[in-house]
């Protein structure tokens, strides 16, 4: 599904008039967890990402905390 609708070729830019009674976001809404990775991973077993995969949750990124020496793991999935 895509974010922003499609401009078409030769379409004209939105005036205010056609912005106000046309839906701009067309996107998925999302809810995010974070985890520390010693948590998600318990010591790099591939088990507890996949019941959270089962849950609808995706890792989509890593963070490093450098005062706590703590890796993070960022997850998402669809609201419902």
């Amino acid at each position: 599904m895509p974010l922003f609708k499609k401009k078409e070729i030769g379409e004209s830019e939105p005036t205010k008039e056609k912005a106000e009674e046309s839906e701009v976001w067309t996107g998925q809404k999302w809810e995010y967890k974070i985890e520390p990775a010693v948590r998600a991973l318990s010591v790099w077993a591939i088990d507890p990402l996949n019941k959270l995969g089962e849950k609808g949750w995706e890792a989509v990124g890593i963070v490093y905390d450098a005062k706590l020496s703590q890796t993070y793991i960022l997850f998402k999935r669809p609201k419902t």
